[in-house]
């Protein structure tokens, strides 16, 4: 680079090779991010032994276990706002403020979606190919899933349409 194009650009080769060296910081935390999130979605956060296989040789930092329970608590945050004026989820939550102010939260938060579970897993459900694509057992677990305010594995097409159907036709 040329003295004078530097004047004209303000930056020297030291600023460039700064920047060069932020932005591939950035690629690469990206990068871990874009792995991490794939793991979730693949073996849901059930399945943390999974996640653990999938992510060998990846360095992540030390914060993330403070980072996922603090995006758990905003994604709760979010549906609450969300919900807040939906009769059915004001209902629900009156029930959970009364059982929690007579100790029950401590024991009985998490029967539903343990419920779900092992629907999922003992249940008997037709192959997917069977069930026009739906997949059942992956339906269950993303239920419990979200109630426990967890991550999602990836769904297919018919099971994301037949989800979207029975909660649209809910609210």
């Amino acid at each position: 680079m040329d003295p004078s194009h530097e004047e004209e650009s303000g930056e020297n080769s030291t600023t460039a090779k700064k920047r060069g060296t932020v932005i591939k910081r950035k690629q690469s935390a990206q990068c871990k991010v874009n792995s991490l999130n794939k793991a979730f979605q693949t073996y849901g956060p059930q399945c943390p032994d999974e996640i653990a296989k999938a992510m060998q040789g990846v360095e992540l930092p030390l914060a993330l276990d403070a980072y996922v329970n603090e995006f758990a608590i905003r994604s709760e945050e979010r549906v609450l706002e969300r919900m807040q004026n939906n009769p059915e989820f004001v209902q629900c939550a009156s029930w959970s403020e009364l059982l929690a102010s007579k100790g029950f939260r401590e024991t009985c938060n998490n029967e539903l979606p343990l419920a779900l579970q092992t629907i999922a897993y003992t249940e008997q459900f037709p192959e997917p190919e069977n069930a026009k694509g739906v997949d059942f057992q992956l339906l269950y677990l993303n239920l419990a899933s979200m109630m426990m305010g967890q991550p999602c594995r990836r769904m297919n097409a018919a099971t994301q349409k037949l989800l979207k159907q029975v909660y649209e036709e809910q609210c």
